[in-house]
């Protein structure tokens, strides 16, 4: 269920790791290191550990495990489990690390924007059904969709660039016939060129600009276009939805990759 987390951080990887017990690396401990099972007194010995922020902290393998599931459902047949692997101590470490920037920005979340939250990620606001689909404890639920929720509020406080919507394809005409027009496809294509479109003179203000230059070819007016011609107004939106994507893509995960730079974890395990 990291999913939730997940989707704000594409392409953040950053960090400085080791392995525990190898030469340069930490020891741990009493940690689970070089077991390939772990029993319930295993459970809350760690796995890892990093220092961020001037302090240390230890990820143990309880919390791996109910990261992404229940410790009943991970639990085999005789009665131990299955040793987590190194990304998933690394994503426990990477979503830690992200709580405490939140903590550091005062970034708090009421439970109706939890609740708003989950509703749109994942199309309910109900954690027990939400645990049940996933094989996740229900607390468990609760408190990853929150650390989202407040990811995604420091998300939107840090991030400069603008947020794009992400354009909607026009309706094909029913009969079939693309070239047809009528003052539906003129709405929409005047819609997405916004202040490139002269609706005083039903013209483009400028011949070089994007939509002017990709819909020459095409008949516009303030009344009417034809379906083929929203079709191109549309493959053009979406050149710009993903070139503004990718920027506000970019400078958020720039600012965390600059945080996780800060961390250094040690892991016990390299289980893929």
């Amino acid at each position: 269920m990291a999913i939730t987390v997940a989707a704000l951080v594409v392409g953040v990887a950053c960090g400085h790791f080791l392995l525990a017990g190898v030469a340069g690396g930490t020891v741990l401990g009493d940690s689970v290191a070089g077991k390939t099972s772990l029993t319930e007194a295993d459970l809350d010995k760690p796995m890892g550990s990093y220092n961020y922020a001037g302090s240390s902290y230890s990820i143990t393998a309880r919390e791996v495990i109910e990261s992404s599931s229940s410790l009943d459902a991970a639990k085999k047949d005789d009665q131990t489990y299955k040793v987590p692997s190194a990304d998933s101590v690394i994503s426990v470490a990477r979503n830690q690390i992200f709580s405490k920037i939140c903590d550091a920005k005062n970034i708090t979340v009421s439970d109706e924007e939890i609740s708003e939250f989950a509703q749109k990620m994942v199309g309910t606001s109900d954690f027990s059904t939400i645990a049940s689909k996933y094989g996740i404890g229900e607390d468990s639920i609760k408190t990853q969709i929150t650390a989202a929720a407040r990811l995604s509020k420091l998300r939107s406080e840090t991030v400069k660039a603008k947020l794009p919507v992400q354009p909607t394809a026009p309706t094909a005409p029913s009969d079939g016939n693309n070239n047809a027009e009528n003052g539906d496809y003129a709405t929409y294509i005047i819609g997405l060129a916004g202040d490139e479109w002269d609706s005083s003179t039903g013209s483009w203000k400028s011949s070089d600009s994007a939509y002017a230059t990709a819909l020459a070819d095409y008949k516009i007016t303030n009344e009417s276009a034809s379906y083929a011609a929203a079709q191109a107004a549309y493959y053009v939106a979406t050149q710009k939805y993903q070139a503004e994507a990718n920027a506000y893509s970019s400078e958020w995960n720039g600012y965390l990759n600059e945080e996780l730079c800060k961390a250094n974890l040690t892991l016990s395990t390299l289980v893929s």
